[in-house]
């Protein structure tokens, strides 16, 4: 059963087309995420779902339920929904304690105070911020105000959490803590959470499923190994990660007939090749100048110069500055995209040559 499914949404403000068409059916129990470019119309899906915005035609359900529809005439208000909202910049407010912060979405409700109470205290628990309900917004860390902000959006006990940029504004060495959070929640309360996101690694850290959503409508929808190593397009092999393009050429071997295209290629799918051995699964790039070497952690970013293009490539290697190098690329890595439409051309690799233009 879905959870969320949104059909044939639109939403314009004026002369700009926010939403234009989108269709989207998201699993009960998903950790699902909505991911792409600044001004794409993540958040604005996002507020329709809660019904902050309506939306301007289309259909909004929610559990088998029709909670939007103009058409229909259909509007349910955001508190009869059974969702919780994150926002990006938390909405704590500053002169209400934590536990007041938390218990607001019940006091408005106007759910008796023993009620509050008892449900305030459980999701503290659940989230390990009991010793911080006496404190102010103020006095938290950034990690801690946005445990305050989750509990606040699931202490109704809503069946949807939506989550705007949730770890936009937090340090990222507390990310992968703050994710793990996120998970651990969905996981064991088994509700449906949905993110917007403009960062890769909370699509590849973090959920079961994701949806693309460029210029207000969905390019793709897969599990996030999908999405990044069998992106539609150029433009969602982009977003899916750090991404080098490159002019080619491929040629069938029985036909001849060559084609030019632009081949994608993940910086941890480049190496540096040393003789024949080192080609024997890489198609070759070209050779260039190394550029800079810059220390990772745990892999070296290596920037080279092949004919004017500077390529990036991750690596446990360590070549010296201004050294030459030969570039290569694992064919498995590879992606090839239409130059006409930048849309993935699917071949079998057997059946095609490729080689880079200089």
């Amino acid at each position: 059963m879905s959870s969320v499914e949104v059909r044939r949404l639109v939403k314009v403000y004026g002369d700009v087309v926010a939403l234009n068409g989108i269709d989207l059916s998201i699993s009960k129990g998903r950790l699902f995420a909505l991911i792409g470019p600044n001004g794409a119309g993540k958040t604005t899906l996002l507020r329709i779902i809660a019904g902050l915005n309506k939306p301007t035609s289309g259909e909004v359900w929610i559990n088998g339920v029709l909670v939007a529809s103009p058409e229909a005439g259909v509007f349910i208000p955001p508190a009869k929904r059974g969702v919780g909202v994150v926002f990006q910049n938390l909405g704590l407010y500053p002169h209400m304690t934590v536990y007041d912060n938390v218990a607001l979405p019940l006091r408005v409700r106007h759910v008796p105070r023993l009620e509050v109470d008892r449900s305030v205290r459980l999701i503290a628990e659940e989230l390990e911020i009991s010793d911080l309900l006496s404190r102010y917004p103020t006095q938290l860390s950034s990690g801690q105000q946005q445990r305050v902000a989750i509990a606040r959006a699931l202490v109704g006990n809503p069946s949807i959490l939506l989550m705007d940029e949730p770890f936009s504004n937090l340090d990222a060495r507390y990310r992968p803590t703050a994710r793990e959070l996120v998970r651990g929640i969905q996981r064991r309360l088994g509700i449906t959470v949905i993110i917007a996101s403009n960062d890769p690694s909370d699509v590849i850290n973090l959920v079961d499923e994701a949806a693309v959503i460029i210029k207000g409508r969905v390019a793709q929808v897969g599990e996030p190994v999908s999405l990044y190593r069998e992106p539609a397009s150029l433009e969602v092999a982009g977003l899916m990660g750090e991404l080098n393009v490159i002019e080619a050429v491929i040629t069938n071997p029985l036909s001849r007939e060559a084609r030019e295209v632009y081949l994608g290629v993940r910086p941890g799918d480049l190496t540096i090749a040393s003789g024949d051995s080192g080609l024997k699964d890489y198609v070759e790039i070209g050779t260039g100048v190394v550029e800079a070497v810059e220390f990772q952690g745990n892999y070296n970013l290596v920037l080279v110069n092949v004919n004017g293009r500077i390529l990036k490539m991750a690596t446990n290697l360590t070549p010296t500055a201004g050294s030459r190098v030969t570039i290569a690329a694992r064919r498995s890595g590879i992606m090839l995209f239409s130059k006409a439409n930048g849309r993935l051309i699917k071949v079998n690799d057997g059946d095609i040559l490729v080689s880079v233009k200089p």
